[in-house]
């Protein structure tokens, strides 16, 4: 069974979380700076059998854990990283552009259009991701992952006690900036 879970919507901080779960000790599925595997992504062929995560160790990355089926615990405990639904908007629509999506726009509409979803789509995301890790969660926010890394990290290494993970190799991967300077 695989220790943790971190989820969250993309452009949320899980790469960050990640990478400084492997700073710390941890092994982690995937291909590192982002740690995604093929299986965790949204829109994944195999999308909805999360039993690949129970043969992982360490952490695992899952992108919109609703995706898959719950009613069998696959993982210790989870990470959801909330962050402001308005700055993720504007994030995920930053990240399409520079991709070379055609036709994507950030205008007000589209930023208050994507905000909504997120906030609807929060709480069922979140049910899915309880059910994935038996209620073992634990809700961090991006903005204060960069606002306070050495919190953050001590929190996070706190939910996998078993593993001793390195807090003082976490923090510095997070690097600490005003909240308005996030990327």
């Amino acid at each position: 069974m695989a220790d943790m879970i971190v989820s969250t919507f993309q452009r949320g901080g899980s790469s960050l979380v990640m990478q400084m779960l492997y700073a710390g000790g941890l092994d982690c599925a995937g291909v590192p700076p982002a740690f995604e595997d093929a299986r965790s992504r949204p829109r994944a062929a195999d999308g909805n059998d999360p039993g690949w995560i129970a043969g992982e160790a360490g952490a695992v990355k899952l992108l919109e854990p609703a995706r898959f089926r719950t009613g069998q615990r696959v993982a210790m405990t989870a990470i959801w990283l909330d962050r402001d639904p308005t700055v993720r908007a504007r994030s995920a629509i930053r990240f399409l552009q520079a991709q070379g999506h055609p036709g994507i726009l950030q205008d007000r509409h589209a930023v208050r259009t994507l905000a909504a979803s997120y906030r609807r789509e929060r709480e069922r995301q979140l049910l899915h991701l309880r059910g994935l890790c038996a209620g073992n969660l634990m809700i961090l926010s991006f903005e204060e992952i960069i606002r306070d890394p050495e919190m953050a990290a001590s929190r996070i290494a706190g939910l996998i006690p078993h593993r001793n993970l390195d807090r003082r190799a976490m923090a510095p991967v997070a690097l600490r900036r005003p909240e308005g300077l996030a990327p």
